[in-house]
């Protein structure tokens, strides 16, 4: 076990599982600490492999508000639940509750439970952070220090008092708080929100992907639905704490009064939080806690023109698509003029329409690296959209693709977690001795890999070759050190520090230069990101030896591996983007001019379209009326044969095939 990232067992109450036999024995993981605890020992254990091994959110969705058997109606309950598993699933983020099966905890377990049948539903991390005092089975779970295996929770097995609370069976994670003085345990979850937010380097969080950096914040948003007296208090703490606020005007309790209170010019504060029932007029010390509620009202108030809290009107059913929008658009209203944070964020979330719609307006700048880092965060993590958008706006790639950033984008972490699930990685692995960690895509490999698997005639010169030289004399373990310098580097956006003991920095910071859209197309072939393929296909030369190309790669993967039908159809794809741009020569040009482009020597190939058709053994481009023109032309002498007698040869065996 790793010492550094477990909390010190003083400060353990207990640590295990327990199981719902409600909900088909489905397990979650619990932990109960002394409520003096310092928060950031807490997320170690959270983010520690040897415990909960959880990622860093892109986002956390903290829902606070309805008491116990709060009312609401049955359609805006239906919106909220509809608009929440939205949000959660497009930003894999987490949604923190207090993790009672009652009040609005309730509902997000329903909305869990609803959507179950969904794979990235039943992903979500959703975590219950409150403190013990009120919950069904606090004393048996202590059994857990001790206990090992999963403790059983079932929701029948004990009476219970009318202020206890069972667990949600729908949540994943529970931290509950024991000791003294927990019984406000919003503050304590406060203080724990409040340090996930922060940087924290120093925990061993699991980097699973390009879409977060280590030492950037988590974005938080806390959604009021309905709400009393502590729901009024935490609002205020994560208000100080800069925390934006999207509140469900209409939902009653403490949403409705604060979207009442900020919709008039001078509110008269007593009587709105008395209108607002958050109280009970029975309770004891009614009148201190009327004054403290005032209090926290004005102090919510003074945050109205930070751009902090946003009112949302929930009116039906139809509202969910809005709501979603509402609780992203709220975080990136707290943060007007920071265009590249904001911008980054809704790629990270995949949400092109906030990135058109919301952020690029024509108000915003952004600089190269910018640019060069957001596309670079689009092309890891697979956003064709956001590819395009991004070319679109300025991306420059000459600034882009460096020698640096063109290794890194073949050996990131997440590149290679991936890449072990793509046909290529089996063939790479037969032909390098790969193994299933700690390997090195170096442009050598991939030249000797293009070179043995497709076209034993090519040269495939569009890699840049001076790493080549660099990797004769290092070793496999120099290289891994490169791969993980290339990965800490490009993670915090620190470009320039490229340089390490034994490799050439001005090198890795050197731009490719020539072919870029090409290095890029390949690169994506290689990872099988089709759509991101077909943009740089685009906009690059060369397309129909490049479709070819495609279509060859995909056709030999597919023999390879038992005719495999999406690689196929894919290899079909692209012969058909081959046919098309001939099929458009034919109609623009002259047949002499369509006779040169086949025939024309594309030098990062060494090869011409008609030969890389042959070779590729590609029958429908072959047959086309076009090339079928040009083979006749030779035939009868009326077009000088080329060095390519051996083309000719291997085109009539297929015809004899055929």
């Amino acid at each position: 076990m790793n010492k550094l990232n477990c909390i010190n067992d003083s400060q353990i109450v207990y640590d295990g599982k327990i199981r719902f036999p409600s909900l088909n024995n489905k397990t979650a993981s619990i932990i109960g600490v002394k409520n003096d605890i310092k928060p950031h020992r807490i997320l170690s254990h959270m983010f520690s492999r040897f415990k909960w091994n959880l990622s860093k959110p892109k986002l956390i969705l903290s829902v606070i508000g309805g008491p116990r058997n709060f009312k609401m109606a049955n359609s805006m309950k239906k919106a909220f639940k509809r608009g929440l598993i939205k949000a959660s699933v497009s930003t894999d983020s987490w949604i923190i509750t207090d993790g009672y099966s009652s009040g609005v905890s309730k509902l997000v377990g329903e909305a869990i439970s609803e959507n179950s049948h969904n794979t990235q539903v039943s992903n979500l991390v959703v975590i219950g952070i409150s403190n013990s005092e009120n919950v069904v089975y606090k004393e048996q779970l202590q059994e857990l220090k001790t206990l090992d295996k999963s403790f059983s929770y079932d929701h029948q097995d004990v009476t219970k008092t009318c202020n206890d609370n069972y667990l949600d069976s729908n949540h994943t994670h529970f931290i509950l708080f024991y000791g003294e003085n927990t019984k406000n345990g919003n503050k304590l979850r406060g203080c724990l929100e409040s340090e996930l937010r922060k940087s924290e380097t120093n925990l061993n969080i699991s980097k699973k992907s390009n879409d977060f950096n280590l030492d950037k914040s988590v974005p938080m948003i806390q959604i009021c639905v309905h709400g009393d007296f502590d729901t009024l208090c935490s609002i205020r703490q994560s208000l100080e704490s800069r925390v934006p606020i999207l509140v469900l005007a209409g939902s009653k309790g403490c949403a409705d009064l604060i979207a009442n209170a900020l919709n008039q010019i001078e509110p008269n504060i007593p009587e709105l939080v008395i209108e607002s029932k958050i109280l009970d007029r029975k309770i004891q010390f009614y009148d201190k806690m009327l004054h403290d509620a005032c209090d926290c009202l004005k102090t919510i108030l003074s945050f109205k023109d930070l751009d902090l809290i946003n009112i949302f009107r929930l009116e039906d059913e139809e509202d969910s698509q809005d709501i979603e929008s509402a609780i992203l658009r709220a975080f990136l209203d707290s943060q007007k003029g920071k265009h590249f944070d904001n911008l980054r964020l809704a790629t990270q979330w995949n949400r092109i329409d906030i990135a058109k719609n919301n952020i690029l307006i024509g108000e915003e700048e952004f600089t190269s690296d910018q640019l060069s880092k957001l596309l670079e965060i689009a092309l890891i993590d697979n956003k064709p959209e956001f590819v395009q958008l991004f070319l679109e706006n300025g991306a420059n790639l000459n600034n882009f693709l460096t020698n640096g950033r063109l290794y890194y984008l073949y050996n990131s972490e997440s590149i290679h977690e991936e890449f072990k699930r793509t046909p290529i990685f089996y063939v790479f692995r037969d032909i390098f001795g790969l193994k299933n960690s700690n390997f090195f895509i170096s442009f050598k490999k991939l030249r000797t890999f293009f070179k043995q698997y497709i076209f034993e005639d090519s040269d495939f010169k569009f890699f840049p070759f001076d790493i080549d030289l660099l990797f004769e004399t290092n070793t496999d373990e120099q290289q891994q050190q490169l791969k993980n310098h290339l990965d800490e580097t490009f993670s915090k956006d620190n470009k320039d520090d490229l340089g390490m003991s034994g490799f050439d920095q001005k090198w890795l910071n050197k731009s490719v230069e020539k072919n870029l859209e090409l290095n890029l197309f390949i690169w994506a072939l290689v990872f099988k990101r089709i759509d991101i393929a077909k943009i740089f296909w685009r906009i690059g030369e060369y397309q129909m030896a490049n479709a070819l190309i495609a279509a060859t790669l995909y056709e030999n993967l597919s023999l390879k591996l038992q005719n495999n039908i999406e690689l196929k159809n894919i290899s079909n794809d692209f012969l058909e983007m081959a046919l098309g741009v001939l099929h458009s020569l034919e109609i623009s040009s002259k047949e002499d001019v369509n006779f040169e482009y086949l025939e024309q020597n594309i030098s990062h190939y060494g090869l011409d379209c008609l030969k890389i058709a042959v070779l590729g053994n590609q029958k429908k481009f072959v047959a086309s009326s076009c090339v079928q023109n040009l083979l006749n032309e030779k035939w009868y002498g009326c077009v000088v044969p080329n060095d390519g007698i051996d083309t000719l040869l291997k085109v009539f065996y297929i015809l004899i095939v055929w």
